[in-house]
């Protein structure tokens, strides 16, 4: 099992640094989201870009999908009513507990399955939810005889929420910081990038932007630090600030 996991490990920035699908044109120029357009079509249910469509969509690893749809998808959470920036997706916790164990059943990958697919309905943009599906259909198809096409489907899905993300920026600079719209995802991309965290602070610009600073270790990259844009979480404090006055 544990060999399993090194594995998997080893993927990790294979995995970010082609997190685009093959249906979804390169990243030829980094797109900050456009939260008004969002706005505008994430809830409209005649829009092709209603969010319950576009969530079908990566599910059903719908080719037709594009980064302008993605993007709508992992954005339009921000802008849904009870957003919170800092939930507690208590699914993440029992999932990292069971992935403690030594030596994980076929029970436990399945009910990792449920806790994902939990995760899922309620935010189908949700980043942690499609790598934990990946990892258990590995776990499944390595030791319990389980479908193999299930790992390259969940590996396609956790793709097409990278290629939101990072169709914003590459997140080496301010200006093409990565913008994010939870902040636990900062730390989840810092590890799928490889990257062990050394420190943070917050910057901003003079256009009113808001930025986490995330240090990072030493690295083969030579990377000092990862920018993240958190305009979504700024956003939320000042529709928070609005309501209570």
């Amino acid at each position: 099992m544990k060999r399993l996991f090194l594995t998997l490990a080893s993927m990790l920035v294979l995995t970010a640094s082609y997190a685009q699908t093959d249906t979804t044109e390169s990243v030829l120029a980094f797109m900050p989201p456009n939260y008004g357009h969002i706005k505008s079509v994430m809830n409209d249910k005649h829009s092709p870009q209603y969010l319950p469509t576009i969530a079908a969509m990566v599910e059903n690893t719908d080719t037709n999908i594009t980064l302008d749809d993605l993007q709508v998808l992992y954005y339009g959470q921000s802008l849904k009513e009870g957003y919170n920036p800092y939930k507690d997706v208590k699914q993440i916790g029992k999932i990292r507990e069971i992935l403690k164990q030594t030596d994980i059943s076929k029970n436990d990958a399945e009910m990792i399955l449920s806790l994902c697919n939990d995760i899922i309905k309620s935010d189908p943009a949700e980043p942690r939810a499609y790598w934990y599906r990946f990892i258990a259909y590995n776990i499944l198809a390595q030791y319990y005889n389980g479908d193999t096409t299930l790992i390259s489907k969940a590996d396609t899905q956790l793709r097409m929420i990278l290629a939101a993300i990072q169709s914003t920026g590459d997140g080496t600079t301010p200006e093409t910081a990565m913008h994010i719209t939870q902040t636990a995802h900062e730390y989840f991309l810092l590890s799928l990038f490889d990257f062990e965290f050394a420190g943070q602070s917050l910057l901003h610009d003079d256009q009113g932007h808001a930025y986490d600073k995330m240090e990072v270790k030493e690295n083969p990259y030579g990377i000092e630090a990862l920018y993240f844009n958190i305009d979504a979480i700024t956003n939320y404090w000042g529709r928070l600030t609005l309501e209570r006055n």
